[in-house]
């Protein structure tokens, strides 16, 4: 039984020696590969869990993210009507000056008139404006203000006497047609942004393009007398929509565009850094070409069809000229307090790709953690696996030179209180049992070499008696054979000499008988 168990170990040893082709895959059924495949199971399946439940909730994370733009559009417009009704209130505080209503005070250029003072005063105090005028009841000018915002020399006295009627902005405030508001909000005119040719006489090299505010000035008997206009600077409208810009590509939102929409759609400001090239306000420069021109409602913008038609939202659509997606906010300008705004619309637009950054860098992030965990769990487990492989190998390699019959290799991990431990001590009572049975067998061979060679020996003894025995049989039946010859031969002589006389007799009887025949055939012959 001993050799069977030994021939079957080496088979098993010549059979791992040299595996099949089917083994060439082997690897994928090794404990490293196991316990890899585990780690990354228990690993990755709550990741991925947790990936699935972020991109279930995308949708609503996208449409939380573009919140941002229609809160930038609202609180744009929101600003700037804040600010226009700021100056829809100054033109009438500016008009209860005493001094403007003392006709001694105008026509008198300089600055030691108190209302070209009072005017100036309020150019640096406010410094928004870029002129002030106060007209007769007929449009002449009869004062206006003689430094500009900046408090430097500003040259207008060459405006004293012009007239200015019939331009709708001293018409609609000599004729009482105010920007009415809420709650019986009135008393000042005011008019849409436009390229105003006084102000850019004034201003040499700049484009006039302003909004004037003008209302009239009552007498002592609270009749009007005059009127006052403010030429307000678009650019306060343009410069809080800088300041919003700013806020959006402090976030990393620096590709949007915000727009303003008169209430008709047409662009009042087209504020683009990112596509027109540069980073300050200061940098801006109106494109007339668009402002005042470029209506995008009627170009199909659904933004700009929305705001103007008083809505507020945001949806995500291709902008026709750039041909990217945009998330898109919309609000309509519904006024500040009591003052019910010209119906401006404004408009955020902000690539899909910088709106969603947020999201898509989470994405990013929960991806790059999921990867990086992959790697970590793979190499982790394949260390892991290893380490614990190792001991196996060890002992299976331990168990392969036992099954080829090397019992001298020393067992691996014995003495160890875990699994490897207790397979190391089963593999050891092997050895162990094997080093035995060798031992054993190796004493039954030897006894049954001695039985051999007794039995060997017996067998020879017993052969050497029988070869005795039969050599004395031989003898024996030799000297019975020789004397049984000499009886013979005695036997025959005896025999030889009785025979011979009757030989001798026979010998001349058949003499004589052959004489007596020839005879009768004589006589036979001759009886014939």
């Amino acid at each position: 039984m001993a050799d069977v168990l030994e021939t079957s170990g080496a088979n098993d040893f010549h059979a791992n020696a040299a595996p099949s082709a089917s083994s060439r895959f082997a690897w994928m059924s090794s404990i490293r590969t196991k316990i890899v495949a585990l780690l990354l199971v228990f690993g990755l399946v709550p990741a991925l869990s947790v990936f699935a439940v972020v991109e279930s909730q995308g949708g609503a994370v996208r449409e939380k993210l573009m919140t941002k733009e229609v809160e930038t559009a609202a609180a744009t417009i929101d600003i700037i009507d804040r600010n226009l009704f700021e100056r829809y209130g100054d033109v009438q505080a500016f008009a209860l000056n005493t001094a403007a209503g003392d006709r001694l005070n105008w026509n008198r250029p300089g600055a030691q008139n108190p209302l070209v003072k009072a005017m100036d005063g309020y150019m640096t105090g406010y410094g928004i404006y870029k002129l002030m005028l106060i007209l007769d009841l007929n449009g002449n000018v009869v004062a206006v203000n003689s430094v500009a915002r900046d408090g430097k020399p500003l040259d207008t006295e060459s405006l004293y006497g012009r007239n200015f009627a019939g331009q709708s902005w001293f018409d609609d405030a000599r004729n009482g047609k105010y920007l009415e508001g809420r709650n019986g909000l009135t008393g000042t005119a005011v008019e849409q942004p436009s390229r105003l040719e006084l102000v850019s006489e004034i201003y040499k090299g700049e484009d006039g393009f302003a909004i004037p505010f003008s209302t009239p000035i009552l007498g002592a008997n609270g009749a009007p007398v005059g009127v006052w206009v403010n030429f307000a600077d678009f650019g306060l409208v343009e410069e809080i929509i800088a300041s919003s810009y700013s806020a959006l590509a402090a976030s990393g939102m620096g590709a949007a565009e915000i727009t303003l929409l008169n209430s008709a759609g047409v662009v009042l400001v087209d504020y683009d850094p990112h596509a027109k090239g540069f980073k300050e306000y200061a940098d801006y420069k109106r494109d007339f070409g668009v402002i005042g021109k470029l209506n995008l409602a009627k170009v199909g913008v659904v933004a700009a069809q929305r705001a103007i038609a008083g809505e507020q939202g945001v949806i995500e659509s291709l902008h026709a000229r750039k041909k990217i997606m945009q998330a898109s906010g919309y609000a309509f300008g519904k006024g500040a307090y009591d003052y019910t705004g010209l119906g401006w619309s404004a408009l955020v637009r902000i690539p899909s790709v910088e709106a969603f950054s947020l999201w898509s860098n989470l994405e990013t992030i929960v991806i790059t953690t999921i990867a990086i965990a992959t790697a970590l769990i793979a190499v982790g487990g394949f260390f892991t696996g290893m380490f614990a492989a190792r001991p196996i190998k060890l002992m299976t390699s331990a168990m392969q030179s036992l099954a080829g019959g090397d019992k001298s290799v020393v067992i691996p991990a014995v003495g160890r209180t875990d699994e490897i431990g207790a397979m190391a001590g089963a593999v050891q009572f092997f050895k162990e049992s094997m080093i035995e049975n060798e031992r054993l067998q190796a004493e039954q061979r030897a006894a049954e070499q001695r039985a051999l060679e007794e039995q060997r020996a017996a067998e020879a003894k017993a052969q050497e008696e029988e070869r005795q025995r039969e050599a004395e049989k031989r003898a024996m039946e030799e000297r019975t054979a020789e004397e049984n010859r000499k009886s013979m031969i005695e036997l025959a002589d005896s025999f030889e000499s009785s025979v011979g006389g009757i030989i001798k007799t026979v010998s001349d009887s058949a003499t004589q008988l052959h004489s007596s025949a020839q005879t009768m055939s004589t006589t036979a012959e001759e009886t014939s």
